[in-house]
C-alpha cells in the first residue's frame, strides 16, 4: 500500500506541473495572438514601419530629423501567408502648419499651405533593402527649401516662426490600400565661426 501511495502522489505532482506548463503555454499564446492584433490594427493592416526604436503608426507626430543626418527606416510585412505589398514614400508641406514667407521684393506675403510639390528628393528619401531613409540636407532652413522650390525667385524670407512645428508630413503609400502619414520637422544646428583677428577681450 505504501509504494501504492507514494506512485500516486508522484503521478499528482506530474499532473499539476504538466497543467502549470499547459497554462503558460496557452497565456503565452494568448498573449501573441493579442500583440499580433494590435499590432495589426485587428488583423487589417500587416504592414510595420520602424524607426529607430519607434514604431510608426498610420497618423504618427513630433517626429524630428536632423539636418545632415541619415535616418533609416524599416518596413516588414507582418502577413506571412502572402507576398509584401510594394509602396512609395513621398513628402509634403503639412497644410495644418502654414508658415508665411515674402520673395522676389514685391510687397506680398505668401503661405505655404499643403502644396502639392513631392519633396522627397530635398529630404534625400531613398529606398533601401530593408526600407527607407531620410537625409535633410546639411543646409536645411526654410529659406533654403524655398529656394530650391523656387529656384528663379529672390529674397526669400520666412516670415513667421516655425519652432518645432511638424510643417512636413512623410507619406509612405502601400499597394494594399494602407497609407502612414509621418508628421515631422527637421533641427539644425547653428555653426558659430570666430574671426580671432577681430576678437577683443
Amino acid at each position: 500500500m505504501a509504494s501504492k501511495n507514494t506512485a500516486s502522489g508522484g503521478g499528482g505532482v506530474f499532473g499539476a506541473v504538466a497543467k502549470a506548463v499547459a497554462l503558460l503555454l496557452c497565456l503565452a499564446l494568448l498573449g501573441g495572438v493579442i500583440w499580433f492584433a494590435v499590432a495589426t490594427d485587428g488583423f487589417t493592416n500587416f504592414n510595420r514601419i520602424t524607426g529607430g526604436d519607434r514604431v510608426m503608426t498610420q497618423t504618427t507626430t513630433g517626429v524630428r530629423f536632423l539636418a545632415g543626418e541619415r535616418t533609416e527606416f524599416t518596413v516588414q510585412n507582418l502577413n506571412f501567408t502572402g507576398s509584401a505589398p510594394s509602396y512609395k514614400a513621398e513628402v509634403h508641406f503639412n497644410g495644418e502648419e502654414p508658415f508665411d514667407f515674402e520673395m522676389n521684393g514685391d510687397g506680398k506675403n505668401y503661405t505655404m499651405r499643403g502644396e502639392e510639390a513631392d519633396l522627397a528628393d530635398y529630404f534625400g528619401v531613398e529606398k533601401t533593402e530593408s526600407g527607407f531613409a531620410v537625409t535633410p540636407p546639411h543646409e536645411y532652413s526654410e529659406e533654403h527649401l524655398l529656394q530650391w522650390l523656387y529656384p528663379e525667385a529672390d529674397g526669400i524670407a520666412v516670415t513667421s516662426e516655425a519652432g518645432d512645428a511638424d510643417l512636413y508630413v512623410l507619406t509612405v503609400t502601400f499597394s494594399d490600400g494602407n497609407v502612414y502619414n509621418i508628421y515631422f520637422g527637421v533641427d539644425y544646428e547653428i555653426q558659430i565661426t570666430l574671426d580671432p583677428p577681430n576678437i577683443i577681450f
